[in-house]
């Protein structure tokens, strides 16, 4: 039987915990790793979108598919398009597994799907919780944001009794850190006292590298290999691949995949 790709959504209500950094660096780690990565981007600001490409495209999930190239290698992009604000307000009136049906030819078509989604908890990412197999928390390390998650999780809860949702956390990711800082490190104790095994192991941390490689619509490993949070997002997608029982195909001995490590 062939397999399915798994759907990872990446969310987080809250704000500025590097949700697209995630979505973007995941992706362009496993496509080094010789997968098959498509990132569906479904927040209307569209960062995933450019952060992969320079080109501008109408079309979105909700209107197409059609999953083109981007500037990481193994990845390719459902962008969030010009038609996406327009398309936000009739999702009110169909049905919240409209996105996992249009996704679903997809799983075929790919090892891995990663979806971005806006900080909220409205339509847009209710709509990639019900299409999703499993979510992935970026947490900053700060003590407000162990609210979001819990108000993330509660969200999840009520979409499960309601939608019959079938989504597993494939895990916490800890961002922003500082390394040193006390915050962070009480923040990271608290975290892994409540979630133990959930916790990625790996922890991103703050650098200029990681909000400067946007601008160049590249993923870290093409715009700083080197940069602590490039390496942290290495160890973190060599874990997203092991939770998800996908076995890293390099085509290359590169040492920037994941599959090169040891």
């Amino acid at each position: 039987m062939e397999r399915l790709a798994p759907v990872v959504v990446v969310s987080n209500q809250k704000g500025g915990v590097g949700k697209t950094t995630t979505v973007v660096n995941l992706a362009a780690y496993a496509g080094l790793a010789g997968l098959q990565v498509i990132v569906v981007d479904s927040d209307l600001q569209a960062n995933a979108t450019s952060g992969l490409t320079t080109t501008p495209y109408e079309h979105s999930i909700y209107t197409s598919a059609e999953a083109v190239p981007t500037s990481a290698d193994g990845v390719r992009l459902v962008p969030a398009g010009s038609s996406l604000p327009d398309q936000v307000a009739p999702l009110a009136h169909r049905p919240v597994s409209e996105l996992r049906n249009r996704i679903q030819p997809l799983r075929s078509q790919a090892d891995l799907i990663l979806i971005d989604c806006p900080p909220n908890l409205t339509l847009l990412p209710t709509n990639a919780l019900v299409a999703a197999t499993h979510l992935l928390v970026p947490l900053q390390s700060e003590y407000f944001a162990l609210e979001g998650l819990s108000q993330l999780l509660a969200h999840v809860d009520a979409l499960r009794q309601d939608h019959q949702l079938n989504l597993e956390l494939c895990g916490i990711l800890l961002t922003m850190a500082t390394p040193g800082s006390p915050l962070s490190r009480s923040v990271e104790a608290e975290v892994r006292r409540h979630f133990t095994q959930g916790v990625f192991n790996a922890v991103i941390p703050r650098d200029e590298s990681a909000a400067a490689a946007p601008s160049h619509a590249k993923a870290l490993v093409d715009h700083d290999p080197l940069a602590p949070s490039a390496l942290a997002y290495l160890a973190a997608t060599r874990e997203l691949l092991q939770r998800l029982s996908l076995a890293p195909r390099p085509t290359t001995t590169d040492p920037r995949s994941p599959g090169a490590m040891p």
